[in-house]
Protein backbone atom coordinates (compact mmCIF):
# COMPACT_ATOMS: atom_id res chain seq x y z
CA UNK A 1 0.00 0.00 0.00
CA UNK A 2 1.18 3.48 -0.52
CA UNK A 3 2.25 5.37 2.44
CA UNK A 4 -0.96 7.72 2.08
CA UNK A 5 -3.32 4.35 2.25
CA UNK A 6 -0.81 3.20 5.19
CA UNK A 7 -1.63 6.64 7.23
CA UNK A 8 -4.71 6.13 6.26
CA UNK A 9 -5.50 3.21 7.96
CA UNK A 10 -3.86 4.31 11.04
CA UNK A 11 -6.06 6.86 11.60
CA UNK A 12 -8.76 5.14 10.92
CA UNK A 13 -7.47 2.91 13.72
CA UNK A 14 -6.55 5.17 15.93
CA UNK A 15 -10.03 6.31 15.91
CA UNK A 16 -11.79 2.55 16.77
CA UNK A 17 -9.17 2.04 19.50
CA UNK A 18 -9.91 5.38 21.03
CA UNK A 19 -13.70 4.34 20.84
CA UNK A 20 -13.07 1.30 22.24
CA UNK A 21 -11.11 2.50 25.40
CA UNK A 22 -7.35 1.70 24.25
CA UNK A 23 -6.19 5.21 24.66
CA UNK A 24 -2.34 4.34 25.41
CA UNK A 25 -2.63 2.48 21.67
CA UNK A 26 -4.44 4.96 19.94
CA UNK A 27 -2.19 7.37 21.11
CA UNK A 28 1.05 5.64 19.51
CA UNK A 29 -0.40 5.19 16.52
CA UNK A 30 -1.23 8.62 16.23
CA UNK A 31 2.34 9.63 17.36
CA UNK A 32 3.73 7.13 14.58
CA UNK A 33 2.09 8.76 11.54
CA UNK A 34 2.60 12.61 13.02
CA UNK A 35 -0.78 13.43 13.53
CA UNK A 36 -0.44 16.02 15.33
CA UNK A 37 -3.85 17.36 15.83
CA UNK A 38 -5.42 14.36 16.21
CA UNK A 39 -3.23 13.77 18.78
CA UNK A 40 -4.11 17.04 20.53
CA UNK A 41 -7.62 16.17 20.31
CA UNK A 42 -6.99 12.75 22.17
CA UNK A 43 -5.26 14.47 24.46
CA UNK A 44 -7.89 16.99 25.57
CA UNK A 45 -10.55 15.02 25.27
CA UNK A 46 -9.17 12.75 28.24
CA UNK A 47 -6.77 14.72 30.41
CA UNK A 48 -9.32 15.61 32.76
CA UNK A 49 -10.11 11.69 33.14
CA UNK A 50 -6.49 10.72 32.89
CA UNK A 51 -5.77 12.82 35.87
CA UNK A 52 -8.72 11.62 37.94
CA UNK A 53 -7.22 8.52 37.47
CA UNK A 54 -3.99 9.77 38.75
CA UNK A 55 -2.48 8.75 35.34
CA UNK A 56 0.05 11.95 35.65
CA UNK A 57 2.61 10.07 33.64
CA UNK A 58 0.51 8.78 30.94
CA UNK A 59 -0.89 11.68 30.06
CA UNK A 60 2.80 13.21 30.55
CA UNK A 61 3.80 11.22 28.26
CA UNK A 62 1.30 12.10 25.38
CA UNK A 63 2.09 15.48 25.59
CA UNK A 64 5.55 14.56 25.59
CA UNK A 65 5.23 13.18 21.99
CA UNK A 66 3.74 16.51 20.66
CA UNK A 67 6.47 18.95 19.15
CA UNK A 68 7.07 21.45 21.61
CA UNK A 69 5.60 24.40 18.51
CA UNK A 70 2.38 22.10 19.19
CA UNK A 71 2.35 23.06 22.90
CA UNK A 72 3.31 26.19 22.98
CA UNK A 73 0.41 27.39 20.60
CA UNK A 74 -2.61 26.04 22.53
CA UNK A 75 -2.83 27.01 26.07
CA UNK A 76 -4.80 24.15 27.27
CA UNK A 77 -2.18 21.76 26.62
CA UNK A 78 0.12 23.97 28.31
CA UNK A 79 -2.46 23.98 31.50
CA UNK A 80 -2.21 20.45 31.02
CA UNK A 81 1.30 20.14 30.87
CA UNK A 82 0.88 22.19 34.31
CA UNK A 83 -1.26 19.85 36.06
CA UNK A 84 1.07 16.83 35.33
CA UNK A 85 3.81 18.90 36.91
CA UNK A 86 2.00 19.74 39.54
CA UNK A 87 2.50 16.91 42.31
CA UNK A 88 6.46 16.85 41.21
CA UNK A 89 7.95 20.10 40.11
CA UNK A 90 6.01 23.06 41.51
CA UNK A 91 7.78 25.74 40.24
CA UNK A 92 7.70 24.35 36.51
CA UNK A 93 4.19 23.80 36.83
CA UNK A 94 3.81 27.12 37.84
CA UNK A 95 5.65 28.55 34.69
CA UNK A 96 3.28 26.26 32.71
CA UNK A 97 0.04 27.53 34.40
CA UNK A 98 1.08 31.45 34.18
CA UNK A 99 2.06 31.01 30.51
CA UNK A 100 -1.67 29.37 30.09
CA UNK A 101 -3.21 31.94 31.79
CA UNK A 102 -1.80 34.82 29.44
CA UNK A 103 -2.67 33.21 26.63
CA UNK A 104 -5.97 32.13 27.76
CA UNK A 105 -6.34 35.84 28.90
CA UNK A 106 -5.28 37.28 25.59
CA UNK A 107 -7.49 34.67 23.97
CA UNK A 108 -10.63 35.90 26.49
CA UNK A 109 -11.20 32.13 27.16
CA UNK A 110 -12.96 32.47 30.70
CA UNK A 111 -13.17 28.64 31.61
CA UNK A 112 -9.42 28.51 30.85
CA UNK A 113 -8.49 31.85 32.15
CA UNK A 114 -10.13 30.72 35.82
CA UNK A 115 -8.80 26.94 35.84
CA UNK A 116 -5.10 28.71 35.04
CA UNK A 117 -6.21 30.99 37.69
CA UNK A 118 -5.97 27.99 40.09
CA UNK A 119 -3.78 26.10 38.99
CA UNK A 120 -0.83 29.30 39.28
CA UNK A 121 -2.53 29.62 43.26
CA UNK A 122 -1.45 25.65 43.94
CA UNK A 123 1.81 26.10 42.62
CA UNK A 124 2.34 28.52 44.75
CA UNK A 125 1.31 26.59 47.61
CA UNK A 126 2.79 23.30 46.71
CA UNK A 127 6.14 25.23 45.70
CA UNK A 128 9.11 26.29 48.48
CA UNK A 129 9.81 30.19 47.86
CA UNK A 130 7.05 31.12 49.90
CA UNK A 131 3.60 32.19 49.87
CA UNK A 132 4.08 36.18 49.26
CA UNK A 133 3.78 35.47 45.80
CA UNK A 134 0.14 34.45 46.45
CA UNK A 135 -0.76 38.23 47.11
CA UNK A 136 -0.71 39.55 43.63
CA UNK A 137 -3.26 36.72 42.58
CA UNK A 138 -5.26 36.91 45.14
CA UNK A 139 -5.85 40.66 44.61
CA UNK A 140 -6.43 40.00 41.38
CA UNK A 141 -9.18 37.62 41.33
CA UNK A 142 -12.12 40.03 42.27
CA UNK A 143 -11.18 41.79 39.18
CA UNK A 144 -10.98 38.92 36.97
CA UNK A 145 -14.70 38.40 38.13
CA UNK A 146 -15.43 42.11 37.33
CA UNK A 147 -14.04 41.61 33.91
CA UNK A 148 -15.47 38.22 33.00
CA UNK A 149 -18.48 37.51 34.87
CA UNK A 150 -19.01 34.45 37.70
CA UNK A 151 -17.42 31.34 37.41
CA UNK A 152 -18.32 29.73 33.69
CA UNK A 153 -19.84 26.33 35.19
CA UNK A 154 -20.12 25.00 38.36
CA UNK A 155 -17.20 22.68 38.80
CA UNK A 156 -14.79 25.79 37.85
CA UNK A 157 -16.52 27.42 40.29
CA UNK A 158 -15.63 24.98 42.81
CA UNK A 159 -12.12 24.52 42.13
CA UNK A 160 -11.45 28.27 42.17
CA UNK A 161 -13.31 28.55 45.74
CA UNK A 162 -11.30 25.08 47.17
CA UNK A 163 -8.00 27.31 45.73
CA UNK A 164 -9.03 30.26 47.43
CA UNK A 165 -10.31 29.29 50.82
CA UNK A 166 -6.94 27.19 50.93
CA UNK A 167 -4.78 30.39 49.96
CA UNK A 168 -6.39 32.55 52.79
CA UNK A 169 -6.07 29.36 55.37
CA UNK A 170 -2.21 29.93 54.81
CA UNK A 171 -1.63 33.49 53.93
CA UNK A 172 -4.58 35.61 56.07
CA UNK A 173 -5.11 38.82 54.77
CA UNK A 174 -7.44 41.82 56.10
CA UNK A 175 -10.04 41.51 53.44
CA UNK A 176 -13.04 41.79 53.76
CA UNK A 177 -13.97 39.50 51.00
CA UNK A 178 -12.98 36.40 53.10
CA UNK A 179 -15.96 35.66 54.61
CA UNK A 180 -17.94 36.04 51.27
CA UNK A 181 -15.16 32.82 49.80
CA UNK A 182 -15.70 30.85 53.25
CA UNK A 183 -19.64 31.18 52.70
CA UNK A 184 -18.75 30.20 49.20
CA UNK A 185 -16.68 26.86 50.30
CA UNK A 186 -19.35 26.24 52.89
CA UNK A 187 -22.28 26.38 50.35
CA UNK A 188 -20.06 24.06 48.24
CA UNK A 189 -19.37 21.63 50.73
CA UNK A 190 -23.30 21.52 51.60
CA UNK A 191 -24.85 21.03 47.86
CA UNK A 192 -21.39 20.56 45.73
CA UNK A 193 -22.48 17.27 43.31
CA UNK A 194 -18.53 15.99 43.57
CA UNK A 195 -17.97 14.73 46.36
CA UNK A 196 -14.38 14.68 46.46
CA UNK A 197 -14.56 18.74 46.12
CA UNK A 198 -17.53 18.64 48.87
CA UNK A 199 -14.82 17.10 51.36
CA UNK A 200 -12.10 19.07 49.87
CA UNK A 201 -14.10 22.56 50.76
CA UNK A 202 -14.68 21.64 53.95
CA UNK A 203 -11.39 20.46 54.74
CA UNK A 204 -9.94 23.84 53.31
CA UNK A 205 -12.82 25.59 55.53
CA UNK A 206 -11.78 23.84 58.62
CA UNK A 207 -8.07 24.86 58.24
CA UNK A 208 -9.66 28.46 57.55
CA UNK A 209 -11.63 28.72 60.74
CA UNK A 210 -9.27 27.59 62.86
CA UNK A 211 -6.65 29.80 61.82
CA UNK A 212 -9.22 32.60 62.80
Amino acid sequence: LPPTEISRIRRAAAGILEEFGHLEDAASLLRTTSEWGKLTGLILRHAPSLLLQGRYLTLEAWLGYLPGRTIGENPWLTYWHGMCRLPSDAAGSRRAFESAFRQFHGRRDVPGIFLAWSGIVESIIYGEEGLKPLDRWLSLLDGLMSEFGDFPSEEIGARVTCSMVRALSLRRSHDSAMERWADRAQELSRAGKDISTRIESLIHLASYRYGG
